[in-house]
Parts: structure tokens; sequence; C-alpha cells
């Protein structure tokens, strides 16, 4: 290892051992959780397809699902459904991540380390951005619990009253259509989180292909 990449190797490993861990920092872990959540920001051109997603959704309620007058049991019907997607795919997702830390290991784990992402090192890049996406899920399972349980103590033909029969379906559409569009991008995530995943693959492949090139030809037999 020449001096350059000796000098990038030591700099990043010290801005990630500094970064999130300072002890002058009152809540590192908030911190790192922002940080992380921040990797998830979508493109502009994922924001308009949310949007056209969302207001499709907020028309599709609004004139015809929320007209049969079951918002609360239909809204309930949802979270479920949600969940019982949301559930295994975390499950799923802390397996990828268990993976990347695997693989992160060795030539891989320096060659990580070495290369300059956006923000930092790649390796702190792909940890962060693994770290975001389980926040993320494991966010999801808890606000479904807590809409459950909110909703499932709720009388079925509950409305606010002070407002109209049209205002409350528009307001019940609006939520409804923004609770799906979260959820549908966080489901869109899954493909950044797979792609990751290839390119740590392709990283570590890399890695022990040129370490095996290095080795002396007496070694490989």
């Amino acid at each position: 290892m020449n001096q350059k990449r000796r000098e990038k190797l030591k700099e990043n490993t010290e801005r990630l051992l500094s970064e999130h861990s300072s002890p002058t920092s009152k809540n590192p872990s908030d911190v790192l959780i922002i940080e992380s959540i921040k990797f998830l920001a979508p493109s502009k051109r994922r924001k308009k397809l949310l949007l056209l997603v969302f207001i499709g959704l907020f028309l599709l309620y609004f004139f015809v699902l929320i007209k049969n007058g079951r918002v609360i049991s239909n809204f309930m019907d949802i979270v479920k459904e949600v969940s019982e997607i949301v559930i295994p795919t975390f499950a799923v997702v802390i397996t990828g991540y268990a993976i990347f830390q695997a693989l992160a290991n060795g030539s891989t784990l320096i060659n990580l380390i070495i290369v300059n992402g956006k923000k930092g090192s790649k390796f702190e890049e792909y940890n962060l951005f693994f770290l975001g996406v389980s926040i993320l899920y494991l966010f999801i399972m808890l606000l479904n619990l807590v809409l459950f349980i909110i909703f499932k103590n709720i009388p079925k033909e509950w409305c606010i009253k002070s407002l109209s029969i049209e205002a409350n379906n528009a307001l019940a559409s609006l939520l409804i259509a923004f609770y799906l569009t979260f959820i549908i991008n966080a489901i869109i995530e899954l493909k950044s989180f797979i792609y990751n995943l290839y390119q740590c693959f392709n990283i570590n492949a890399a890695s022990e292909t040129i370490n095996y090139l290095k080795e002396p030809e007496e070694t490989k037999k």
C-alpha cells in the first residue's frame, strides 16, 4: 500500500471513529439515526413519482373507496395488511445488513474505507444506508402498532362532528393517501437496498480476486 492510500485510510478511519462517537456529543445515537435517515432522502425523480401516487390515491379514496362509510375498519384492514408485509421484510433487511457486515472484512473493508463517496468513505455510506433502512422499517412496525391500538378503540362510525361529511371524507382520504405513499416509498427503497448489497458483493469479489492475483504462483498451487 502506497503512502497516499495509507493517508486516505487513516483520514477516513479517524473520521469514522469521531463522526458519531464524539464524547462531547450529548446524544450520539440520535445524531447517528438522523444521519442514517438522511441517506434515504428520495431523489427528485422519486419525489415526482410519489407526488403522482399521492394524488392518485387521494382521488381514488375520496371519489370511490371512501363512499362506503367504513373508513375506520377499512383503514385498520390496510394497517394489518401492511404489517403482514413489513414484518417479514424487516427480517430480510436485518439479514441483508448482517450480510453486509460479513462481507465488509479484510481487504474489502480496507477498500471501502479508502474509497471516498459523496459523504465520507464508501463504508460509512453503505453502513449508514443499511442502518437507515433498518430504522425505517422498525419505525413502520411501531407506527402500525400505535395506529392499530388507536383505531381499535375508536367507534367505527366516528368522525369530526364540527366538519361536514365531505370535509371528513377529504381529511380521511388525505391521511390514508399520505400513509400509503409513505409505505410505497419504503418499499421502493428496497430497490436501493438490493442494489447496494449487490455492489458490496462486487467489491468483495474484486478484492478477493486482486488478493489472489498478488499471491505467488507457488502459493496458488
